[in-house]
């Protein structure tokens, strides 16, 4: 925290509930710079309005009142996924880099306005559906090493991590899954009747539907088409029983806190759809791409689709890191060079 900033604004308990609000809704503004919207919902990314704000004043304001860091839940960073044509590798990389440095000046921009500052606790999920991702529990274990490598390298001190067995205190990792989804999974039928009309649901659905598809597809290649949609039906479903057993148990534990979320939201949802980077989609996350220096900017997009254009290959500590355009228009894909 930059101690430069403590005279402009005096301790937060101090404050009159007025001005608690009025810094509320500053901060919720400067989440909403990064806000990932759903897409028929653009007016509300542009413009947040007054139902954007009152969903998450309260949580904010009695945090204040407290004196205390504003506090944010992200499942993410699960690990990366097992399809080399979205991904370089099983490592993190540039994307993952940029992604957290993100998320830490999100803390500081908030901090500039609220002198006690925020923290985001990343509730990595892999470990809740790994299994279904065709992810070992190993890979989700060097992957979360990698990460926390990453907050210490960049000294990113407003990020916090919590996985599946810091809550267990385990590492049996098929007993404790089977723990979570006993203890807050949602029945399937429930699950598939809230897709049909639901439509918040039905999208999650959808976009965790296209994801399982192309991975199994890369991972099956000789499978059928019809085979492969079933089977990444039934996958996705899992996944999303998982993944929603996951959440209800960090917010139960950390009930104090507002809930972010990597995939798209509805503007008037509990959850703030945050965006962690340029990317091609809305629904492209660092662990499901890779990133390409156009010379202007940092995007994501599948590795399928960098390597169609012009660019090298850029290696960092032998690994490959991320891709920068060549210029010049006889280039050849994907040539390596070493950051």
């Amino acid at each position: 925290m930059d101690s430069n900033t403590d005279h402009h604004l005096p301790v937060a308990s101090s404050l009159p509930l007025p001005e608690h609000e009025q810094i509320a809704r500053s901060i919720l503004r400067i989440i909403y710079r990064q806000r990932r919207l759903t897409e028929e919902h653009d007016r509300c990314l542009m413009f947040p309005c007054k139902v954007c704000l009152q969903l998450h004043i309260h949580k904010i304001v009695t945090s204040m009142e407290q004196g205390a860091p504003i506090r944010f839940i992200l499942p993410a960073f699960p690990a990366k996924s097992p399809n080399l044509s979205k991904v370089l590798g099983s490592a993190p990389d540039l994307g993952e880099h940029l992604s957290l440095q993100q998320l830490n000046e999100l803390c500081l921009k908030i901090t500039a306005v609220y002198p006690p500052g925020a923290n985001i606790i990343i509730c990595s999920d892999g470990r809740a559906f790994s299994d279904c991702v065709g992810v070992s529990d190993e890979e989700v274990t060097r992957y979360g090493q990698a990460i926390r490598h990453i907050l210490d390298e960049h000294r990113l001190d407003n990020i916090q991590l919590f996985n599946l067995e810091d809550y267990f205190n385990s590492y049996n990792f098929e007993r404790i899954r089977q723990q979570l989804v006993e203890r807050y999974g949602r029945p399937l039928e429930a699950l598939k009747a809230a897709v049909k009309t639901d439509p918040e649901t039905a999208n999650l659905f959808n976009g965790i539907h296209r994801f399982m598809f192309t991975d199994l597809k890369f991972r099956k290649p000789d499978c059928s088409k019809n085979k492969l949609k079933e089977e990444s039906k039934a996958l996705a479903y899992q996944v999303i029983i998982r993944s929603n057993a996951w959440s209800a148990l960090v917010e139960e534990v950390f009930p104090e806190a507002i809930r972010l979320s990597i995939h798209p939201q509805p503007p008037h949802s509990k959850k703030i759809g945050i965006k962690l980077m340029e990317c091609d989609n809305i629904w492209r996350t660092p662990w499901h791409g890779a990133v390409l220096d156009d010379g202007q900017k940092y995007r994501l997009m599948s590795r399928a689709d960098i390597e169609k254009l012009p660019v090298n290959l850029v290696y960092q500590n032998g690994r490959p890191f991320y891709y920068v355009l060549r210029r010049y228009a006889n280039a050849q894909p994907a040539q390596a060079t070493e950051d």
